[in-house]
């Protein structure tokens, strides 16, 4: 076990922790008890329809980039990431399949690993859209001045960030000497390419918009699903702001982070926080469900990459 992998354990445990002390952990268990398993199977559908979405927007990224790949493909693909992103200890860990199967695909391993952190680029903006279009409502519900402090703050860094990755190849006092400084180019030259052209732009950031607000319906039918009184507006206001702080992979696969700023930024709009846990606890667990079609997938086609491998040397 390396040093990172012991200090997100560590983390991890800690966050859950912190949530655990400050709640009253018998009143979540009654909320996860009453559950109505109708709306969490709808909740597990609306979660796959969201991996036919982004299968969509991960195609067409792809396909700016030369690499003409059959939908289906890209689904399978995807879902394996899905899984691996669920329970590698690294919340982009799938993403290393997703380009090592772009790259068996017979397409070079920059093309590959390009068409993979343009896809996840193109996420964070519709992400940071979402964040920065629902801050002037989320400050009318939240009264606390270091709370708003903190969130404008998430919101302007990431904005930033991606302003500089956008324009990364400008800045000449950053030579391509070092392979991550090369890689960083090409993403700043794709994503101009893509985000500016105004029929692929225009549709991969909505497409990226929407495939987040399938999240927030996910929770806002999982609060259905425990009889939680909870608005509709409240899920839409912290569900983005807790997604962008998951991108920074402090804890095991996410976990902790959004049970802690579930809790925290719904407590601020007045939700109780065991309804709070038990809703970060079910939209984990859903994803878990979610993810297992990926680790058939995955083992189907280990099966039948060594079947090649046998015939080929038989051959």
């Amino acid at each position: 076990m390396n040093f990172w992998l012991i200090i997100k354990v560590l983390v991890t445990l800690f966050l859950f922790t912190m949530v655990y002390l400050s709640i009253d952990f018998n009143t979540t268990l009654t909320s996860l008890k009453n559950l109505s398993y109708g709306y969490f199977i709808l909740s597990i559908v609306v979660l796959t329809f969201q991996t036919f979405v982004a299968s969509i927007r991960w195609q067409k990224v792809l396909k700016s980039l030369n690499i003409n790949l059959p939908y289906f493909k890209v689904v399978n693909f995807q879902w394996i990431a899905i899984f691996f992103n669920q329970t590698l200890p690294s919340s982009i860990g799938g993403d290393a399949f997703r380009a090592f199967y772009i790259h068996q695909e017979g397409f070079k391993v920059k093309q590959s690993l390009l068409g993979v952190l343009l896809d996840r680029y193109l996420g964070v903006i519709g992400l940071t859209t979402i964040v920065f279009f629902t801050i002037p409502l989320l400050f009318s519900l939240i009264n606390d001045l270091a709370a708003r402090r903190g969130i404008f703050l998430i919101a302007t860094l990431m904005a930033f960030l991606i302003l500089i990755v956008f324009i990364f190849d400008f800045l000449t006092f950053l030579k391509p000497r070092w392979r991550v400084i090369e890689q960083l180019h090409s993403i700043s030259k794709d994503a101009r390419k893509i985000i500016l052209t105004i029929s692929p732009g225009i549709s991969l950031v909505l497409i990226s918009i929407l495939v987040h607000l399938l999240s927030v319906l996910s929770i806002i039918i999982l609060s259905y699903g425990i009889q939680a009184n909870i608005d509709w507006s409240q899920v839409l206001l912290i569900v983005p702001l807790t997604t962008l702080v998951m991108i920074v992979p402090i804890s095991i696969a996410g976990w902790g982070v959004r049970e802690g700023m579930m809790v925290v930024g719904l407590g601020y709009m007045g939700v109780l926080k065991e309804e709070a846990l038990a809703l970060s606890l079910l939209y984990g667990f859903s994803m878990l469900i979610l993810s297992f079609p990926g680790l058939i997938m995955w083992f189907l086609r280990y099966r039948l990459v060594g079947k090649n491998l046998r015939n080929n040397k038989l051959s």
